[in-house]
């Protein structure tokens, strides 16, 4: 590549983006790392595996609100309980991750949901 490809790629959208993304994506798993709530919430599935099928399911209900909802988003309750999950039950992880990716829409819990299956695909080679 010749400098002016690498000047052209670096400046690029594209390029910028990535970082942004990854960057944002990592605060925004050190924050959930750090949540009390959220501390609590994996000890509490780590004790009780069943809370992971309904921590799964809602997530797919707040799916079903986020064209409805006027005030909130839902999007990093959705990442939230996606993290959990990924945390505590890797595989309601993976198929929560993969009606996050189907419904789309949404921004962390989309960027969660691409990382929870990198992690997966990472994991299974």
């Amino acid at each position: 590549m010749s400098l002016n490809e690498y000047f052209r790629e670096i400046e690029s959208l594209q390029f910028q983006i990535q970082f942004s993304v990854v960057g944002g994506l990592n605060i925004l798993q050190l924050a959930m790392e750090r949540s009390q709530t959220l501390l609590d919430l994996r000890l509490a599935i780590a004790e009780d595996a069943k809370l992971a099928q309904k921590i799964h399911e809602r997530i797919t209900l707040l799916l079903s609100k986020v064209e409805t909802e006027t005030q909130l988003s839902y999007d990093e309750s959705i990442a939230a309980y996606l993290f959990c999950l990924f945390k505590e039950s890797p595989a309601a992880a993976k198929a929560a991750s993969q009606i996050i990716l189907k419904y789309g829409g949404l921004w962390w819990s989309v960027q969660l949901a691409h990382c929870v299956q990198q992690q997966m695909q990472t994991e299974l080679a």
